[in-house]
């Protein structure tokens, strides 16, 4: 898919390859200039007329451990198209080693931003929230098919127009 690709924080974005769990190479919220981030958003963009396809993504806590967050939503614009509040992100070593987001029915707009809400955590702690395993396609728009009152209006006009001919032509 030709999607575009943003991500963004409070404060910056970097990747880590290790002990988020078992995920890796994710993005995570990193302060800048002690600037604490309370939240991860990553933000896809599909063509004109395209729209974007949310399958799937996972989050993993650092250094293995879980961590109980405010939420994690999907929006297209102002439209929360998924919403999920007090979210426990898997990590240690005890239970599954990340938490998963699936979506049976794709999440689906021109644009669409997964919102990471990790404002409840300690800034020490706040970039030991990581993203991985974003799964999307791109989709053309339905097609909205020409209203059948059209497409007899138009039968009845080629009609008139062809009887007017043989008219002419006696």
């Amino acid at each position: 898919p030709n999607i575009v690709t943003d991500y963004f924080s409070d404060a910056g974005v970097s990747q880590w390859t290790i002990q988020y769990g078992d995920l890796t190479n994710v993005l995570f919220a990193s302060p800048l200039s002690g600037a604490s981030p309370n939240t991860l958003n990553i933000r896809l963009t599909a063509d004109p007329g395209f729209e974007v396809l949310l399958y799937h993504f996972d989050l993993a806590g650092w250094a293995n451990s879980d961590y109980m967050i405010n939420g994690v939503s999907v929006f297209s614009d102002t439209t929360t198209l998924f919403s999920q509040n007090n979210v426990l992100v898997e990590g240690d070593f005890s239970g599954p080693r990340h938490t998963t987001f699936d979506f049976a029915n794709p999440l689906s707009a021109e644009q669409l931003q997964i919102q990471i809400d990790f404002s409840n955590l300690a800034a020490s702690i706040q970039d030991n929230i990581g993203i991985d395993n974003i799964r999307f396609g791109q989709n053309p728009p339905a097609v909205v098919p020409i209203p059948t009152a059209l497409w007899l209006f138009g039968s009845g006009l080629l009609g008139l127009i062809g009887t007017a001919r043989r008219k002419k032509a006696v």
